[in-house]
């Protein structure tokens, strides 16, 4: 079997060593927006950190490996923030009958059957827990994930390895008090990186940055600040035309 040619491992390798980025319009009152009460349900909360609060059209779909990719990289850092115990998640710890489709549905037994229950930090630690690749509303142990051949034959005993929790939530105070400190190192990133765009140009002098094209005043600016900082910098075109707008 060909397990490359898996939508789940394509998305799985696009996203590997990728940092997510806060999607535009990202914000604490957008999570208030989401469904459910004090927790909301956790593909809600993975599509608002993926794709902001516009959310994403459709499920998590099995042929769609570039939505796919996104929600894991926006998954990926939700969970390094559980094992950090800025965000709390909750779940129903269980794992994958044996016979894996009776009457055509996924089927889990529970292990704790107890209702949900926070999950701890530490299952977080290390990735040690991402996304089932058969159902976005489980989790399931990272090391599984990796290897295909443990998930993707429904009919193998194996596939029952597959989910360790469902009925997975996101405390949702704690997701918006995450969300509120990314954003505002955010902002605190973005207003540094203006001030030296305006330092730069600054000692460049509006004399030489008159009459260049925008890429080459852009590349004289980041020049610039290489000189002043010691270090490379790059600078996107709108971080740059901002700072020069609004100098």
């Amino acid at each position: 079997m060909d397990f490359d040619k898996f939508p789940y491992v394509k998305a799985q390798k696009a996203a590997h060593d990728c940092t997510w980025q806060a999607p535009t319009a990202l914000s604490c009152e957008a999570c208030k927006k989401l469904s459910g009460g004090a927790r909301a349900p956790m593909p809600d909360a993975i599509n608002l950190l993926a794709f902001g609060p516009a959310m994403a059209s459709g499920k998590y779909s099995a042929s769609d490996t570039e939505a796919m990719t996104v929600r894991l990289i926006a998954a990926s850092a939700l969970f390094k923030a559980a094992s950090e115990e800025k965000v709390i998640i909750f779940g129903q710890r269980c794992e994958r009958w044996t016979q894996a489709f009776l009457d055509g549905a996924p089927r889990v037994k529970l292990v704790e059957p107890f209702g949900q229950r926070q999950i701890p930090a530490a299952e977080f630690v290390g990735d040690g827990l991402t996304l089932s690749p058969v159902n976005m509303d489980w989790l399931c142990l990272a090391e599984i994930a990796a290897k295909p051949e443990l998930w993707a034959q429904p009919d193998d005993w194996r596939y029952a390895g597959n989910v360790r929790y469902f009925n997975v939530e996101v405390d949702r105070s704690s997701l918006s008090k995450w969300i509120g400190e990314i954003l505002r190192t955010k902002a605190r990133y973005t207003a540094t990186k203006r001030d030296l765009v305006i330092r730069s140009a600054d000692a460049i002098g509006p004399a030489a940055l008159d009459g260049l094209q925008v890429q080459e005043r852009n590349t004289l600016i980041e020049k610039k600040a290489c000189e002043l900082t010691g270090k490379k910098t790059t600078f996107s075109p709108k971080t740059i035309n901002t700072a020069l707008r609004n100098r």
